[in-house]
């Protein structure tokens, strides 16, 4: 029992010194984990208090891991883990933008100290606090913490964490992990929208920022077609990533021919590279002064993506972001790009009576400023509508990709008559085509028509 008494004690002065980390003891967790220390620490604790805060401690961890097939081991120690790799703090933020090297000393000092603290919480596992439950209670009927799954393989920073007897000598390996993936929101997610926000709460922009769970999975290698205009987009991409000069880009083209979906596959692509995406609608673009606040001393990249970019003659949110991608007296930070896109080729729509001088004086400069929008875009690219033949070798594409076991002419015959019903050709078109092509064909398998 003595032993116990220590760990209860080290864990106890170790939740009241952590310094850099701090933000981990605002965790709904941690805290549960810090009443159920103390209570422990107490020399007649109340039972009903231990048994409470242990299953509602157990009821939180279950919640966030119990069915997250990633994720096996301890599910204390696992959060943990996953808190201070994920920790939004001037030590994570200096790594993120690969500045190791300018850390201090005594900063860095204070930072093993820390990962020692944290380390000592982390050691407190499911099975040595329900031991130490048990002495003072004398139930030994507790909810498991552990999960056991035999496929699943860590991350490689949770490897060396777990693996470690001193977490005081992983400082550069949890700074290289930071480099790699960030920290705070951008750690958690790699795809984000932009929501708007009352004036009183933009003292904390991040509330307008919502991560997005379930990302469009596309891959750069699931779309057919576009090869050569997909290739000045990949190659504009990699230049940002590399921190090479970059162009912001609009892609134009007519509907379903796969803008977005280039866009949403190049963050599937690059992710792992330091790449985010945030979708912003046109309606907030009088929001971009913020965000790019919020970005500019990142070290992750990022591009805005505005999805399908038009304004109507009287709207002025155009003026917002002419400004972000040339122009305004703020340089645009050099970690932000703007993707857009858009099926008008002039994003302004215009009538012909502003060509008239008989309006207003000076008309044609007012004319000249809504076309200078798509202009300000260092690279357009043009999606057309593919040909018949285009628009079956994306159609046989996809089914090669689905294994379809279907006969050749039967599937271009199906497909143009498909098209003709539908939406015309696209790609989109041609994916729709193929859903409801395998849906129909795995039904008949399944009940044997």
């Amino acid at each position: 029992m003595k032993e116990y008494i220590d760990i209860l004690k080290q864990a106890h002065y170790s939740l009241c010194s952590i310094t850099i980390y701090r933000n981990i003891l605002q965790d709904e967790a941690v805290k549960i984990f810090s009443q159920l220390i103390e209570e422990l620490n107490c020399t007649n604790p109340i039972y009903e208090d231990l048994i409470q805060n242990y299953h509602h401690l157990s009821s939180l961890l279950i919640d966030l891991y119990g069915m997250n097939d990633t994720m096996t081991g301890d599910l204390w120690q696992n959060h943990i883990i996953n808190l201070i790799t994920t920790d939004e703090n001037i030590f994570s933020l200096t790594c993120e933008r690969d500045a190791f090297h300018k850390i201090p000393a005594p900063l860095l000092g204070t930072i093993e100290q820390d990962l020692k603290y944290i380390q000592r919480l982390f050691n407190i596992n499911g099975k040595i606090l329900q031991n130490i439950l048990k002495e003072k209670t004398s139930i030994d009927i507790w909810p498991s913490w552990e999960l056991q799954r035999e496929y699943v393989q860590p991350s490689h920073i949770k490897n060396i964490l777990f693996q470690s007897d001193n977490w005081a000598r992983e400082v550069k390996h949890l700074a290289r992990h930071y480099v790699q993936n960030g920290c705070g929101i951008f750690s958690k997610f790699t795809a984000f929208r932009w929501i708007k926000i009352s004036s009183a709460d933009k003292c904390n922009l991040s509330n307008a920022l919502m991560g997005v769970h379930h990302p469009d999975p596309i891959q750069l290698k699931n779309l057919i077609g576009y090869e050569m205009e997909r290739s000045e987009i990949i190659e504009n991409t990699l230049q940002f990533i590399h921190k090479l000069p970059a162009n912001n880009i609009l892609l134009y083209g007519d509907r379903g021919t796969g803008k977005s979906a280039t866009v949403k596959a190049l963050l599937n692509e690059y992710a792992s590279k330091g790449l985010r995406l945030i979708e912003v609608s046109k309606y907030h673009l009088n929001d971009l002064p913020e965000i790019l606040e919020l970005l500019q001393n990142r070290g992750l990249k990022f591009i805005i993506f505005v999805d399908d970019l038009s304004f109507e003659s009287d709207e002025i949110q155009y003026r917002e972001l002419k400004s972000v991608l040339e122009g305004g007296i703020e340089v645009r930070p050099p970690n932000v790009l703007v993707y857009a896109t858009s099926n008008r080729r002039h994003l302004i729509k215009e009538y012909f009576s502003e060509r008239s001088t008989d309006d207003e004086v000076g008309s044609q400069d007012t004319l000249q400023e809504k076309l200078s929008l798509a202009d300000r875009f260092g690279i357009t690219i043009t999606f057309t509508t593919p040909d018949q033949e285009k628009y079956l070798e994306i159609v046989e594409g996809l089914a090669k990709q689905r294994n379809l076991e279907i006969d050749k002419d039967e599937l271009r015959s199906s497909a143009l008559k498909w098209e003709m019903w539908h939406n015309g050709r696209s790609p989109r078109t041609a994916k729709q085509f193929i859903d409801h092509l395998e849906g129909k064909l795995k039904l008949k398998n399944k009940i044997g028509i």
